[in-house]
């Protein structure tokens, strides 16, 4: 029996069919199939840069916005398991979710005030060697 791809994988065969095809969109802002798998390979290669390795998890704290399409498939492209949290929730809530999922960091995506992405805490994060993504 063949594995199912992940979406990391599913999003490269999509790139290599329908580059210029438009993959992924908000209310703002499309991106092409292109476009999100070079964006979520360079997020991929990022993550791990940060010394995360296969099967750590990753706390995300983001806006509905584009920019969870891209980290999704980022972490799948990385091995990583997402911890998606939700923005409404209150701090200690947060708190709570990050230390009990055992998240080797937390990130936030979509703030207005801040970069896209912003890594705000690496409580449990482990040397990793940096490896290309192959696409």
């Amino acid at each position: 029996m063949t594995p199912l791809p992940h979406l990391g994988e599913v999003l490269s065969l999509n790139a290599r069919l329908y580059p210029d095809r438009p993959g992924a969109r908000d209310l703002s802002r499309a991106m092409t199939f292109r476009q999100w798998d070079e964006r979520a390979c360079r997020l991929a290669n990022a993550l791990l840069g940060l010394g995360l390795a296969k099967g750590d998890r990753v706390a995300i704290l983001a806006y509905n916005c584009v920019e969870w399409l891209e980290i999704y498939a980022a972490t799948a492209k990385a091995g990583l398991v997402m911890v998606p949290v939700n923005f409404r929730l209150l701090g200690d809530d947060i708190a709570y979710i990050v230390e009990n999922s055992e998240a080797s960091t937390a990130s936030g995506a979509g703030w207005r005030s801040r970069p896209a992405t912003t890594c705000i805490s690496a409580p449990h994060r482990r040397p990793a060697a940096m490896s290309p993504m192959r696409r």
